[in-house]
């Protein structure tokens, strides 16, 4: 799936895709800003997880996406 966006007053393209067996998936998002292209990505799979202190892979990979800010430096 793909899908054009806008988060957090940037454009953004969403992709979900899936790769390997029916429980693999993954969603990338790719924003286009001065020149360079970000990506965030995420894999299914719970690798950093410690929900005894509320830390949860997915919220981070959320927040990261719904927070980006980019600041352009001027000379």
């Amino acid at each position: 799936d793909r899908e054009n966006k806008f988060i957090n007053g940037l454009g953004a393209t969403f992709i979900a895709y899936r790769f390997g067996g029916l429980g693999r998936y993954g969603e990338s998002y790719f924003f286009y800003a001065n020149d360079y292209i970000y990506v965030f990505n995420m894999t299914a799979g719970a690798f950093c997880e410690f929900p005894e202190i509320g830390l949860h892979e997915w919220d981070l990979y959320m927040n990261a996406v719904n927070t980006l800010t980019l600041i352009t430096p001027e000379p």
